[in-house]
Protein backbone atom coordinates (compact mmCIF):
# COMPACT_ATOMS: atom_id res chain seq x y z
CA UNK A 1 0.00 0.00 0.00
CA UNK A 2 1.38 3.39 -0.96
CA UNK A 3 2.09 6.08 1.61
CA UNK A 4 -0.72 8.21 0.14
CA UNK A 5 -3.24 5.35 0.53
CA UNK A 6 -2.10 4.80 4.12
CA UNK A 7 -2.55 8.50 4.81
CA UNK A 8 -6.03 8.48 3.23
CA UNK A 9 -7.11 5.42 5.22
CA UNK A 10 -5.89 6.94 8.47
CA UNK A 11 -8.04 10.02 7.81
CA UNK A 12 -11.24 8.02 7.33
CA UNK A 13 -13.71 7.49 10.12
CA UNK A 14 -16.05 4.52 10.69
CA UNK A 15 -18.39 4.40 7.70
CA UNK A 16 -15.92 6.06 5.35
CA UNK A 17 -13.35 3.32 5.93
CA UNK A 18 -15.97 0.64 5.26
CA UNK A 19 -17.07 2.41 2.07
CA UNK A 20 -13.46 2.79 0.95
CA UNK A 21 -12.94 -0.96 1.34
CA UNK A 22 -15.99 -1.72 -0.83
CA UNK A 23 -17.60 -4.15 1.60
CA UNK A 24 -21.10 -4.03 0.11
CA UNK A 25 -21.20 -7.58 -1.29
CA UNK A 26 -18.72 -9.43 0.90
CA UNK A 27 -21.28 -10.97 3.26
CA UNK A 28 -22.60 -13.34 0.60
CA UNK A 29 -19.19 -15.06 0.60
CA UNK A 30 -19.17 -15.56 4.36
CA UNK A 31 -20.34 -19.02 5.49
CA UNK A 32 -22.55 -19.53 8.53
CA UNK A 33 -20.28 -19.02 11.54
CA UNK A 34 -17.64 -17.65 9.13
CA UNK A 35 -15.23 -15.07 10.48
CA UNK A 36 -14.21 -11.74 8.97
CA UNK A 37 -11.20 -9.89 10.40
CA UNK A 38 -10.52 -6.20 9.91
CA UNK A 39 -7.40 -4.28 10.92
CA UNK A 40 -8.18 -0.69 11.85
CA UNK A 41 -6.48 2.27 13.43
CA UNK A 42 -7.83 3.90 16.57
CA UNK A 43 -8.35 7.04 14.44
CA UNK A 44 -10.85 5.06 12.31
CA UNK A 45 -13.36 5.13 15.20
CA UNK A 46 -13.56 1.48 16.23
CA UNK A 47 -16.96 1.77 17.92
CA UNK A 48 -18.46 3.34 14.80
CA UNK A 49 -17.07 0.54 12.61
CA UNK A 50 -18.58 -2.08 14.93
CA UNK A 51 -21.92 -0.28 15.03
CA UNK A 52 -22.09 0.07 11.24
CA UNK A 53 -21.10 -3.53 10.61
CA UNK A 54 -24.03 -4.52 12.83
CA UNK A 55 -26.48 -2.05 11.30
CA UNK A 56 -25.51 -2.68 7.67
CA UNK A 57 -24.63 -6.39 7.69
CA UNK A 58 -25.93 -7.79 11.01
CA UNK A 59 -22.42 -8.93 11.87
CA UNK A 60 -21.66 -8.81 15.57
CA UNK A 61 -18.07 -7.81 16.21
CA UNK A 62 -15.48 -7.52 18.91
CA UNK A 63 -11.96 -6.26 19.38
CA UNK A 64 -9.87 -9.42 19.58
CA UNK A 65 -6.45 -7.76 19.70
CA UNK A 66 -5.06 -4.28 20.31
CA UNK A 67 -1.43 -3.31 19.78
CA UNK A 68 0.74 -0.23 19.67
CA UNK A 69 2.82 -0.02 16.47
CA UNK A 70 5.04 3.02 16.67
CA UNK A 71 2.68 5.95 17.15
CA UNK A 72 -0.35 4.07 15.76
CA UNK A 73 -2.73 2.06 17.89
CA UNK A 74 -3.94 -0.93 15.84
CA UNK A 75 -7.07 -2.95 16.46
CA UNK A 76 -7.97 -6.37 15.07
CA UNK A 77 -11.75 -6.60 14.83
CA UNK A 78 -13.46 -9.98 14.47
CA UNK A 79 -16.95 -10.23 12.99
CA UNK A 80 -18.91 -13.48 12.78
CA UNK A 81 -21.72 -14.47 10.43
CA UNK A 82 -24.41 -15.80 12.75
CA UNK A 83 -27.30 -15.97 10.28
CA UNK A 84 -27.66 -16.34 6.54
CA UNK A 85 -30.05 -14.05 4.67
Amino acid sequence: MSQQMKKNFSLHKGSKILNALGLEGFKEYLALNGLFYLVALKANDIEDIQRRMWENFRLPGEVCLKRQAGREQLYILRFQQTEIK
